[in-house]
């Protein structure tokens, strides 16, 4: 049952993380650039910078070119998985601090869903 909870949260956590990158990758505002990235920034910019990367991620197109990627703080790959599996934690123990939020359409409906089977589970 253990290694059967843990396995979920994984999936969720990195779930999490794909859409939130996806997001930034695509010039979106996303959780990543709200809670550990550049809040700040305006008009919903989302961008982001991961240590492995030598520029910031802005996708196809570049929703913010005024900002520079000295501003931009860099997230570790284990930092960000650490924060996706705890909100993965938090959603589907029902508890959710709400510290991580969702902020686009997709992540939304994603955390209706992580919610759904979080209540599922306790039921």
């Amino acid at each position: 049952v253990a290694y059967m909870v843990l396995w979920v949260i994984n999936l969720v956590g990195c779930v999490w993380f794909f859409m939130g990158s996806w997001h930034a990758f695509e010039g979106l505002d996303n959780w990543i650039a709200s809670y550990i990235g550049s809040p700040a920034l305006e008009d919903g910019c989302g961008a982001i910078m991961f240590t492995w990367q030598p520029e910031m991620v802005t996708g196809k197109r570049n929703p913010c070119p005024w900002v520079d990627k000295a501003d931009i703080p860099r997230v570790s790959l284990g930092t960000a998985y650490v924060y996706s599996c705890y909100w993965a934690l938090t959603t589907l123990s029902t508890v959710g601090y709400g510290d991580i939020l969702p902020k686009s359409s997709g992540e939304y409906w994603f955390a209706v869903f992580v919610m759904v089977i979080g209540v599922a589970g306790f039921a």
